[in-house]
């Protein structure tokens, strides 16, 4: 009974328990004076670095120039911070705000007081026997009525010609998109014969096909009528069957 260690400490003679916080570091650095290279001179110092410290403690020449750094940043936020400043931030919010809404109702504006509409003409279908040029036939002409109080922004013409190879011959086709308006003459629009660019070889039922993209604003005006066609210039009077389509796009502003 006389030999038991005090109730309570659970420490036993000897024991690390039984040892002050300042013996137990000069039991450490001895420690760790036996693991590492560090001269007896080293360990004094981490002991003076250390003593007097207690678990998580920082001390103070750690930590206290970037406390005082923090301090001072975040005295000149909140110093910055006033009502005043708040008060143009919300100008700001509310100006952007109006500015995003005016815009977005001007778009919407634009969006229903510009339209577009579209014309198909009839697809025509002919066979042509003749070398040189010849006028593929026009579908029936289309005049376009323009809404009152609008303006026409765009006219867009998309033309395709077809030409199927009918005998075993060699063809070389050169294009030309002509158009008239109001029957006051064929014009042309575009023309392609100096370079052909429809090519049949020299077999029964083979084919080519071009496809022209093509502006006529200002060419027309309402109720106009408008009729357009292919010229097409082979060299070689075999027969070749031709198909045509066309499509007028057009893009008003009501004003």
């Amino acid at each position: 009974m006389g030999d038991n260690p005090p109730q309570g400490t659970g420490a036993v003679p000897g024991d690390a328990m039984s040892l002050t916080a300042a013996e137990r570091l000069t039991v450490q650095a001895l420690i760790i004076n036996d693991l590492t290279p560090f001269a007896g001179a080293d360990i004094a110092a981490i002991l003076a670095d250390v003593a007097g410290l207690a678990g998580a403690v920082m001390r103070g020449t750690d930590g206290a120039a970037l406390a005082a750094s923090w301090t001072a940043a975040l005295a000149t936020v909140l110093g910055n911070f006033t009502a005043v400043n708040i008060g143009y931030l919300d100008e700001l919010d509310f100006d952007l705000q109006g500015t995003l809404a005016t815009l977005q109702a001007d778009i919407d504006e634009g969006k229903e007081r510009r339209w577009k509409e579209t014309y198909v003409y009839e697809t025509e279908y002919e066979q042509i026997t003749n070398a040189g040029e010849e006028t593929v036939t026009p579908p029936t002409g289309i005049s376009p009525t323009f809404q009152a109080g609008s303006t026409l922004r765009r006219a867009i013409l998309v033309a395709s010609l077809k030409a199927n190879n009918d005998t075993a011959a060699l063809h070389k086709i050169g294009v030309t998109l002509e158009y008239q308006i109001a029957g006051g003459g064929w014009n042309d629009l575009i023309d392609l014969t100096a370079v052909p660019v429809l090519m049949l070889p020299e077999v029964d039922g083979t084919g080519d096909a071009v496809s022209i993209v093509e502006e006529m604003t200002g060419l027309f005006t309402t109720g106009q009528l408008v009729e357009v066609r292919f010229s097409v210039d082979s060299t070689n009077a075999a027969a070749v069957n031709y198909m045509t389509t066309f499509v007028l796009s057009l893009e008003f502003d009501l004003v």
